[in-house]
């Protein structure tokens, strides 16, 4: 059999004390114990308020505990003797004490009853038998200067509460990681698409300029028969016409191809062994007449170094050809300077930087920031006789940083443009004889 505690013993004889109360309210004859005004004596009152249920206290203005019951001294766990004279607030937590404050003195200022929620001192967690919450109903009675407080403790309320507090946080958070997985799932599929539509797109160019590069081959290789069968001066003229633009629109296609194998990933370094001039003099060689009629100089100069290089020579010049190209284009006559630095070395190989200034107009600001991008056509209005896509440039940005370079552009005001980029190239064990050749 289940033992019975003191309080349950106490609320036992609250109920007994009412119901024998209410017997005798009912007797036709007063009893004893009831005087004639109709009104029990005080010890029976007094009985129900020591052994009710409810934590009863009586405060004077400062908190002082006047006088409490069995359940008050049990909510405050100290002994009911040694409450009288304490102050309510002492045992009221640090963040609660003002408003306890408030609220007495809201309860001495008039004779409404006054209600508020507080927690008493604890380690202000939510763990099992910590805090004690309590929800505090006061009024005051003036003649007395003392209020009656009815308490009760609501600390299960307020555990339930956070509990369901913490499980709608656990919810939101849930909602949210499912919605952060959505997000990125969307962000990924876009991705896909995108990365799969500009692959279909390279892949689209790639195969129209093989075609369209295989008919141009035939209209250059039927021009070049036409010219050395034809006399008339004037079919010469017309022929030379043809193949200027049909090498041209060659040169075009090419660039185009090369930029879909870079942005396909199809594009390999090859490794050869070679010198700077083998870099530089095939490429003035091949513009030199094409600077000559516009009565450009080109002038070159480079650092020494005597040791051989590795890395692909041919993508190597097709990048000094670009620069050295747009170079002529933009200008109509002056001089155009390509000069090698040798900017780092080490046990690996070398850094070097190459430099290309022009004493021409040069590009507008505006202009400069698309000419490294794919597809763009700058503005080139101020150029007289300008025709082409800067298609080299974007070669250009791709190969540098697929040799790990860098490269830039400076405009310079009334004397053209400024060019730079740098490569890495590995350190050869091999002999090279260029340096016999130029």
């Amino acid at each position: 059999m289940n033992s019975v505690t003191p309080i349950d013993q106490l609320k036992l004889l609250y109920t007994l004390l009412t119901h024998q109360i209410e017997l005798k309210s009912q007797s036709d004859e007063p009893p004893a114990t009831i005087n004639n005004t109709g009104i029990a004596p005080l010890p029976y009152y007094l009985e129900l308020f020591d052994c009710a249920p409810i934590s009863y206290f009586v405060l004077d203005i400062a908190s002082r505990i006047i006088q409490t019951n069995f359940c008050g001294a049990d909510l405050l766990e100290i002994e009911r003797g040694k409450l009288l004279g304490l102050t309510f607030i002492s045992r009221v937590a640090n963040e609660y004490q003002s408003l306890f404050i408030h609220f007495l003195e809201a309860a001495f200022s008039s004779t409404d009853k006054q209600t508020c929620e507080i927690s008493l001192i604890s380690d202000n967690t939510f763990s099992a038998n910590s805090t004690k919450w309590i929800r505090i109903e006061a009024q005051a009675n003036l003649m007395k200067k003392t209020c009656l407080a009815a308490i009760l403790d609501i600390s299960k309320e307020k555990q339930i509460e956070y509990e369901l507090h913490q499980k709608a946080l656990l919810s939101n958070n849930k909602n949210q990681y499912i919605k952060q997985l959505i997000t990125k799932h969307k962000t990924e599929l876009a991705w896909v698409k995108a990365a799969s539509a500009h692959s279909n797109k390279c892949m689209l160019l790639a195969n129209m300029s093989y075609e369209t590069r295989t008919v141009m081959q035939t209209i250059v290789g039927f021009a070049y028969l036409l010219r050395n069968t034809t006399k008339a001066p004037e079919q010469l003229r017309f022929l030379e016409k043809i193949d200027a633009a049909a090498q041209h629109l060659l040169s075009v296609i090419n660039n185009i191809l090369d930029i879909s194998k870079i942005e396909m990933g199809y594009l390999e370094l090859m490794q050869d062994n070679f010198c700077i001039a083998d870099i530089l003099y095939p490429v003035r060689d091949e513009l030199t007449p094409l600077a000559t009629a516009k009565n450009i100089t080109l002038k070159i100069t480079h650092d020494t170094v005597t040791h051989p290089l590795q890395g692909d020579l041919t993508r190597l010049r097709q990048i000094v050809f670009n620069y050295l190209n747009n170079a002529i284009t933009f200008t109509n006559q002056g001089n155009i300077w390509l000069k090698v630095k040798l900017q780092e070395e080490n046990t690996a190989g070398f850094m070097l930087k190459f430099e290309v200034k022009y004493s021409g107009k040069g590009t507008n600001e505006k202009a400069i920031f698309s000419l490294f991008e794919s597809f763009i056509q700058a503005d080139y209005s101020s150029v007289v006789g300008h025709n082409t896509t800067e298609l080299g440039l974007v070669i250009n940005h791709y190969l540098i940083k697929i040799m790990g370079g860098d490269f830039g552009v400076e405009n310079l005001p009334n004397q053209g443009n400024f060019f730079w980029f740098t490569v890495k190239l590995m350190r050869t064990q091999m002999i090279s004889q260029a340096n016999q050749l130029y």
